[in-house]
């Protein structure tokens, strides 16, 4: 026997390149994190609602600041303005990562994929093609909703 490898040592070795092949063919056809979207081309849009609406304290929001919250499992942002709240969600449309404010460039930016997205969500640069999801929220009294369709 060549090297002194076992017939059995060849077996597992011989197993073990093909799993590595096969999970580098799966990773190059472009099989989707959970939670995403299988979307058009190389777009993969986080999709549905993921949890029932959250409510917070209007006084947690102070106006133009930027504070993610958690709708369901999924980061979510959301900004008081004068005309009440806007609210995203913080994963790409590209590939479902997480997307950051960069308040020094006033934009936000996907550290997966190089993705950037204006302060209205709308796509700067990257590989996505689609603008960053809103998520609805509004003002009801002393909190704030997120999730819930107005």
């Amino acid at each position: 026997m060549p090297h002194g490898c076992t017939p059995r040592r060849r077996v597992i070795k011989a197993l073990a390149a093909s799993a590595g092949l096969a999970l580098a063919a799966t990773t190059a056809s472009g099989c989707t994190p959970p939670g995403v979207d299988e979307g058009e081309g190389e777009n993969k849009a986080p999709t549905g609602p993921p949890g029932p609406p959250v409510s917070r304290p209007l006084a947690e929001f102070p106006a133009g600041v930027h504070i993610t919250v958690m709708f369901g499992d999924h980061p979510v942002e959301v900004v008081r303005t004068t005309d009440g709240v806007v609210a995203r969600s913080l994963l790409c449309t590209h590939w479902g990562c997480l997307v950051a404010w960069v308040p020094a460039d006033e934009r936000y930016a996907c550290a997966c994929h190089k993705g950037l997205f204006d302060a209205h969500g709308n796509v700067i640069a990257g590989p996505a093609i689609k603008p960053m999801l809103e998520v609805p929220a509004r003002i009801e009294g002393d909190l704030v909703v997120v999730g819930a369709p107005r």
